[in-house]
């Protein structure tokens, strides 16, 4: 998604932080994603995907990783294996979709791994590259006008050298000492305009160094840019021109930079761009613009930024706090895609129908903060949707001719209109993108004092909201009901009633069932809904089977049916709340969600005390629509 920046780094929790820019330029609070990390991360988008990487060496110095979905959700961290003595580099083999790690492993030579480009994306094996000792973090880049990929580093001499993959990939070239005299790891860049690739270091004397190689495959000699370094240089190239810059962090701590004139006349003088950094600064590009963004941890061990103003006359930004607290580098990636839980069906297309999605939903959804006995759910309705719900479940008590939303005999304190449908809609008007599938069922306590039918008083309550409801009884497809509630009726029509007020299972109680009717255009509707609540020998493994059961059939099933899943259960007199159902319950539906890619949906699941981890993995599986 066009704008979009991503900030990866070592908390100081030692684990995974991250921050992202959207395209409107506000930048996200920092966010943990767990693990424990002994090097800074390398982020990598995997070619021809829209799946954002990460790798680092674990607590365990075994190389581990993480990946956002095109949902934009984080996969559990994995572990590939081997040993590592730095920190991993990624790159693309030129000319294919084969993304190759590479880093120092714990013989310190030069060691790599590969990701298969076909449907399983499976890594392979470690496998060692031998020659000599690194003194650091390899870098990689591609010969420009090539299809080589090539390597350097810091030797065990601290000299500068190589070895390079040859164009039809069928082996790696002997190490060779290009020679001189670093104090960090080199970096390459290729020169705007040229087949020039070209090296920048600190060298011995804590200037900046540089060499190239030029188009004919001939290197120069090393050459001194002067000045007094006090990290790795970073090279980037400046939007929109022919322009190379490179920034340091000099003797003072200050950020310092110098540039290639346009045309290659020449290098600049340094210039000091102020400031206090603790850390190499890292470069990025912000996608759709001609803004270069800067990145470095301040004296504060916050993470601060400033960026490069376009135009005819350009200029730096003051730096700015970002916040956090931050150990080693940070790294700047581009995601493909931002979308939050709020509007998570915005990727998925209009032609999706509801019955092939796989929905996260939440059983007795306004049940939050009442007893023990009576509470299914951790978070009010807002929040739910907020976090990724889908589909709700709302059980009213008409009376005096009103809904009042009930769990059994046990008011939870609130009515339909405010505390449901305007919630509902609100959230609709802020996320179009979005709709909302609503259970509505009737006699959820003894109704008392009414003049008007269940359907009456349901018809006012839609009055004047008629645009966001959608009471139609066949199954739709996103884009007829985006910003819509979609009505599923479990309430008689009266004898009269002028039409449908929305989908009509009608499933029974307590039971597993097999439900189908015909709708008003003359489709057959149908649904299998798995409602198996009353665990009568009060143990709340039995009910895992059922919910097992209903998924392996919808795995399995190519038809248009919905499946309908109820996670949720109790024990006879209450003797079996539903929070221990669920504590049973959810991690064996988690666990399963976990394993391996579905080619159809899994239905709505309903759950009980639905949490981010659970509802990302659900929303994960509609990936592939």
């Amino acid at each position: 998604m066009s704008g979009w920046t991503q900030m990866f780094y070592i908390g100081t929790d030692m684990g995974l932080w991250t921050r992202s820019r959207d395209p409107g330029g506000i930048w996200s609070s920092d966010a943990p994603l767990g693990g424990s990390l002994t090097t800074e991360p390398a982020a990598a988008m995997i070619p021809g995907t829209d799946v954002l990487q990460v790798f680092y060496a674990g607590s365990d110095f075994a190389l581990w990783t993480r990946w956002s979905d095109p949902a934009g959700y984080w996969s559990d961290e994995c572990s590939l294996g081997g040993i590592l003595a730095g920190k991993p580099v990624a790159a693309v083999i030129p000319g294919t979709d084969i993304l190759q790690l590479f880093y120092r492993g714990a013989d310190h030579r030069l060691w790599t791994r590969w990701r298969d480009p076909g449907p399983t994306g499976t890594w392979s094996d470690e496998h060692g590259l031998g020659g000599n000792f690194l003194n650091g973090n390899p870098v990689a880049a591609q010969i420009p006008g090539t299809d080589i990929l090539q390597l350097f580093y810091r030797g065990d001499d601290n000299a500068l050298w190589t070895r390079w993959r040859d164009a039809g990939g069928t082996s790696w070239s002997a190490p060779e000492n290009k020679g001189g005299f670093l104090k960090s790891d080199p970096v390459a860049a290729q020169i705007p305009g040229t087949d020039i690739l070209q090296l920048f270091y600190q060298g011995g004397d804590n200037a900046l160094w540089t060499r190239w190689r030029n188009p004919d495959g001939t290197w120069s000699d090393e050459c001194s840019l002067g000045g007094f370094l006090t990290s790795v240089p970073v090279a980037a190239q400046i939007p929109g021109t022919d322009v190379l810059q490179l920034f340091y962090r000099g003797g003072d701590n200050g950020l310092w930079t110098r540039w290639r004139e346009s045309g290659g006349t020449g290098w600049s003088d340094e210039c000091g761009l102020g400031g206090f950094l603790t850390s190499d600064p890292v470069a990025a590009q912000i996608p759709g613009t001609d803004i270069l963004q800067l990145f470095y941890r301040g004296g504060d061990n916050g993470l601060w930024t400033r960026w490069r103003n376009p135009g005819a006359n350009p200029s730096w930004s003051d730096e700015q706090s970002l916040g956090g607290r931050l150990i080693g580098d940070p790294v700047a990636a581009a995601p493909a895609v931002g979308v939050s839980p709020a509007n998570w069906m915005a990727q998925l297309p209009d032609t999706s129908e509801l019955s092939q999605l796989t929905l996260p939903g939440t059983h007795e959804s306004c049940t939050a903060v009442q007893t023990e006995a009576a509470s299914c759910q951790n978070w009010d309705l807002a929040t739910q949707l907020q976090h990724g719900i889908r589909y709700v479940d709302i059980r009213c008590r008409q009376i005096q001719d009103v809904f009042a939303i009930h769990h059994g005999d046990i008011y939870v304190g609130f009515n339909f209109g405010e505390g449901v449908r305007d919630v509902c809609v609100n959230f609709l008007k802020a996320n179009p993108t979005e709709c909302i599938v609503m259970q509505v069922k009737w006699h959820e306590a003894d109704d008392f004092d009414n003049s008007l039918t269940f359907q009456q008083v349901f018809d006012g309550y839609v009055q004047g909201f008629e645009s966001f409801f959608y009471l139609d009884d066949h199954i739709p497809t996103l884009g007829e009901v985006r910003g819509k509630i979609v009505v599923v009726r479990r309430f008689g029509l009266d004898p009269d009633s002028d039409g449908p007020r929305g989908l009509s299972p009608s499933w029974p109680e307590d039971a597993t069932s097999d439900v189908n009717y015909k709708a008003t255009n003359g489709e057959v509707v149908r649904f299998y809904i798995q409602d198996q609540y009353n665990l009568n020998a009060k143990t709340a493994g039995d009910k895992w089977p059922p919910v097992k059961g209903l998924l392996d059939l919808a795995k399995a099933d190519t038809s248009d049916t919905w499946y309908i899943n109820f996670a949720s259960g109790a024990g006879d007199l209450a003797l079996l709340f539903p929070d221990a159902v669920a504590k049973v319950v959810n991690p064996q539906l988690y666990d399963y969600l976990g394993g391996a890619p579905f080619a159809a949906r899994l239905g709505t699941l309903m759950l009980d005390f639905a949490d981010d981890d659970m509802i990302r993995r659900i929303i994960r599986l509609n990936a592939n629509k």
